[in-house]
């Protein structure tokens, strides 16, 4: 069984290709002379490694804000305050990481060709509330990339957006409603950790046509091999086994069937919503 592709609609955006980025990495200091060599020589895609506060993001839009098109920030520990990216009206592609002083989004109405937007590790950021104000967006993600441990209050603010994707590696949805998902008109593509939710609602949501990681009846986390220690399959769902791909054959055929089942029975049953436990 192929798997599905995920990460479609960035991928179609180039979102995550590093070929062509003005790299700035100083994670020991030296940040301001690399601003300065910046605004002189500017380009419209950066990516800055280094330990990011407020007052060098303000002069990194004030001085080269004009010229970004697509901007990758990691760490940003020091950053509590997002509106200075309002002034960035070219930029299309964002992905801020590690950050534990934000609490809010900033007025993404002002970024009318933002397409993709990329949060992880924002310790303090709970509400999404904003996000239907980006006239462009498409892609959306938000979670973790070192720790697991970010939390959203609710999905509700998505419901009047135009995502094409939503992407969601953290650790909790607050209040998590499955309906949701099918509900914004535009949404093709779901991506969740395989464990996120169970089988049954992940079988839903594959009735109700959506498609991406997990929404089949498994996932492989490696290459097939017949040492007994090694597993390469995930089967999708909460608190389901990995099982090796040439030991547990016939085990995971049976996971295929029962999943497939239950799409085909949520696709005659379209007011029927299992329950998370």
């Amino acid at each position: 069984m192929a798997r599905l592709k995920q990460f479609q609609a960035l991928e179609e955006h180039g979102y995550d290709r590093k070929e062509g980025y003005r790299i700035i990495s100083c994670p020991r200091g030296g940040l301001e002379e690399e601003l300065d060599a910046l605004r002189d020589n500017p380009s419209p895609w950066v990516l800055i490694n280094a330990n990011l506060n407020q007052s060098t993001l303000e002069r990194l839009v004030r001085e080269c804000g004009h010229r970004l098109e697509r901007l990758i920030l990691f760490p940003s520990p020091g950053i509590e305050d997002l509106s200075p990216l309002e002034d960035l009206k070219r930029l299309k592609q964002l992905m801020i990481c590690w950050n534990q002083r934000v609490e809010r989004l900033w007025n993404l109405s002002k970024n009318p060709e933002l397409q993709g937007l990329r949060l992880e590790d924002f310790t303090r950021l709970h509400h999404i509330d904003g996000i239907e104000a980006a006239p462009s967006l498409i892609y959306y993600s938000f979670g973790n990339a070192m720790w697991a441990t970010a939390v959203l209050e609710t999905l509700e603010p998505l419901l009047d957006t135009k995502l094409q994707e939503f992407s969601f590696d953290g650790k909790k949805i607050l209040r998590d409603d499955i309906t949701i998902y099918p509900r914004i008109p535009t949404l093709r593509y779901l991506s969740v950790p395989a464990e996120f939710y169970r089988t049954e609602q992940l079988a839903w949501l594959t009735a109700r046509g959506l498609q991406g990681w997990p929404l089949t009846p498994w996932v492989r986390c490696g290459e097939p091999s017949e040492q007994e220690d090694r597993k390469d399959i995930r089967i999708s769902g909460k608190r389901k086994p990995f099982l090796n791909s040439i030991r547990d054959a016939a085990r995971i055929k049976a996971y295929e069937e029962k999943f497939y089942a239950l799409v085909e029975h949520y696709r005659n049953a379209p007011d029927e919503v299992p329950k998370s436990l």
